[in-house]
């Protein structure tokens, strides 16, 4: 057993009993709140923002305000409710048990993320001849390696995933920062669809 090893297995227990002290329900919550707050900062800003520029000046400082506001509570609000449902299911015996047990295996999944993305960055900073062997020679490394694979095969579905959303968020926060339009040339959702066009016609 190596640093790497104790490394590993420390993150993996630790987060394995975090997400069963927390159960699935609050952890699942914690993340949906995270990504619907987070979206609901930057596609909010149309409306958020002419309001927050009407109280406070400059601009830039109130479209900030605009969007740690709008996050802040819309987190509050989500952290809330799935606080309240994962209390709800941890007061019964059953129910409770099984909650805190997927937590875990949430937990698991969490610090196997976390691995794989060590791997991914260690392997692109790192050539071959020069990885440490006291994280080679790790009996977790084939683990972590497995991790990042996973990891580099789910990336590209996110990064189209993100391409798709890129033109409307970008459009809510220039609309929400009152910045006009570019009146010359192509803006960006155009020069999208003439990119997507080009593609289909190869």
């Amino acid at each position: 057993m190596t640093l790497f090893d104790v490394i590993a297995l420390a993150l993996l227990a630790v987060s394995a009993g975090v997400g069963f002290f927390r159960g699935a329900v609050r952890e699942m919550a914690t993340v949906l709140a995270l990504l619907v707050a987070a979206a609901a900062a930057l596609w909010g800003l149309r409306f958020s923002g002419p309001v927050a520029r009407e109280i406070m000046d400059p601009a830039w400082a109130a479209n900030v305000a605009a969007v740690v506001v709008v996050f802040t509570v819309v987190y509050i609000v989500l952290r809330l409710l799935g606080g309240g449902l994962a209390n709800k299911v941890q007061a019964t015996d059953v129910l409770g048990f099984l909650d805190r047990l997927i937590g875990a295996g949430f937990g698991l999944l969490r610090s196997l993320v976390v691995l794989g993305a060590f791997s991914l960055a260690l392997n692109a900073a790192t050539p071959p001849e020069r990885m440490p062997t006291w994280i080679t020679g790790a009996a977790l490394y084939p683990l972590t390696r497995a991790a990042g694979e996973v990891l580099k095969t789910f990336a590209p579905k996110g990064f189209d995933v993100a391409d798709r959303l890129r033109p409307a968020i970008s459009d809510a926060v220039r609309d929400g920062a009152g910045d006009p339009p570019s009146e010359e040339g192509y803006d960006e959702r155009a020069r999208d669809h003439i990119d997507e066009l080009v593609e289909q016609s190869r």
